[in-house]
């Protein structure tokens, strides 16, 4: 892998991180942030269950019901008797409370309880009348609550702290009572961070009750405990998934490295006892007596060829090779591609049987930025490999397109199935052919002439169809 190409890749990974660390972030903020406003409007909740509570349950306590239970000639005689025993300072002597009932020291315990007076019955209370269904047939009766001007704020807190427990929060809080907007009563003094205000329709006209908190972020932080934890495991997933993509590509690089490195060693190796035996056989072609027997003169030929093939097969694995070296820069020169071309496809027509190789020439065509031979080598490998795949007549033409050099070689075989035509071009691949062996290949000469191509910023692409193999190359 290119050096260029990693960076970018390491560099994609490391911005998918980051933003995958961001975004988690992100995330947790923003439920965080959810979890403080559903807090606060439990917490608003809870106080207007607080107020309405304290009233329903001072309504309980405070719920007087009179009942005449004299005669209609008794009623008649005295009606204001009624009215008489009707007084707030009386309710507590009546039932024997110890406590007066003075704004802001309701006793909330007070039970339930039945007086009899002298021609009444004095009810504290909802439910006890049904306990006694001999009073039912009077119809003469008062019912009355008293309630305070305020709200006892030692009452409030208590009520507050039943729904903190019961709502498993903990926070802490100063209760204030305003009338009119000017402050009556407030509880210890605290510094909040939050003001929740009350305007329950149970309080009086104007009245208003100001719960300042402080909510503990550790208690929101457990309270989205497992969204955070969820989102800790998915980061880190991500990251570890990451983390070994990097770690694989690095060492698919090392093991590219060494596989050059190995294959250059080894083809270098090679072309010392390949150089050694073909001097060998062609100083043994000299001899008189090589000379004089036909029979080691084939010999010696078919060990030549048999030479030439591996010298010809090193070269290709050093051409491969040498493409990830970073020092490896084409030696560009101005062509007249006609004059260049013509000379070694001419060399090579002379090799091929009569009428099999046809070359086209557009007139015309200019000079061209080309490394010789490495170009050389690109187009060599697509003809050889429309020669051993293909059936003949092979056909190279070139013409212009544009202020560009188009060269297509095209042979009359079967095409290149589609499903593999996006794989062509890959190192060492080749089209699966059943158990055919007959076509020996290496699966490198249209990648090198792939690389080739694009170092001269050039393009090669697959254009056949069913009935020929084409391919088409363009170098600006």
């Amino acid at each position: 892998m290119k050096k260029v190409k990693q960076h970018w890749i390491v560099l994609a990974i490391a911005l998918t991180m980051v933003l995958t660390l961001g975004t988690q972030y992100y995330w947790n903020a923003i439920h965080f942030e959810e979890n403080r406003v559903r807090v606060l409007q439990d917490i608003q909740k809870d106080l207007d269950q607080a107020v309405m509570n304290y009233y329903q349950r001072t309504s309980a306590a405070f719920s007087y019901t009179l009942i005449d239970t004299r005669s209609e000639e008794e009623q008649k005689e005295n009606q204001l008797a009624m009215y008489e025993l009707v007084q707030m300072d009386s309710m507590s002597r009546y039932f024997g409370d110890k406590q007066n009932h003075k704004m802001g020291e309701y006793d909330l315990g007070l039970k339930e309880a039945i007086v009899d007076l002298e021609g009444f019955t004095l009810v504290r209370g909802k439910t006890i009348l049904e306990t006694r269904p001999d009073l039912k047939q009077f119809t003469n009766r008062m019912s009355w609550t008293v309630h305070s001007d305020s709200i006892p704020l030692f009452v409030l807190e208590q009520e507050v702290e039943k729904l903190q427990t019961d709502g498993k929060f903990d926070y802490s809080y100063q209760l204030s009572y305003y009338k009119k907007d000017s402050l009556i009563i407030q509880s210890q003094p605290i510094e909040v961070e939050e003001v929740l205000i009350s305007r329950s329709k149970f309080l009086p006209e104007n009245d208003h009750i100001e719960l300042g908190v402080n909510l503990p972020p550790n208690s929101l932080f457990k309270k989205g405990l497992l969204g955070i934890v969820l989102s800790v495991i998915l980061s880190a997933t991500v990251l570890f998934c990451l983390l070994y993509l990097l770690r694989t590509i690095a060492r698919q690089k090392k093991i590219s490295e060494i596989k050059d490195d190995f294959i250059g060693n080894l083809t270098h190796e090679f072309k010392t006892p390949i150089a050694t035996a073909s001097a060998a056989l062609q100083a043994l072609n000299q001899t008189e007596a090589a000379k004089e027997d036909s029979l080691l003169q084939r010999y010696t030929g078919i060990a030549q060829g048999q030479l030439d093939k591996l010298n010809q097969m090193v070269e290709k694995l050093l051409e491969t090779a040498s493409l990830h070296a970073e020092e490896v820069q084409l030696a560009k020169e101005e062509v007249n591609v006609v004059d260049y071309t013509k000379d070694w496809l001419e060399r090579l027509k002379e090799r091929k049987p009569q009428g099999s190789l046809v070359l086209q020439f557009e007139e015309g065509l200019s000079s061209y930025s080309l490394d010789r031979f490495h170009f050389e080598n690109a187009l060599s490998n697509i003809i050889e490999n429309a020669f051993k795949y293909g059936k003949p007549p092979v056909q190279v033409a070139f013409s212009a397109k544009g202020k560009s050099l188009c060269i297509t070689i095209t042979d009359q075989g079967h095409g290149i199935p589609k499903e593999e035509q996006e794989r062509i071009f890959e190192k060492f691949y080749r089209i699966p052919s059943g158990n055919r062996h007959d076509v020996k290949g290496h699966g490198i000469g249209l990648y090198y002439a792939k690389t080739i191509i694009e170092k001269h910023q050039g393009q090669l692409r697959y254009s056949g169809d069913e009935q020929t193999t084409q391919f088409e190359i363009l170098l600006p």
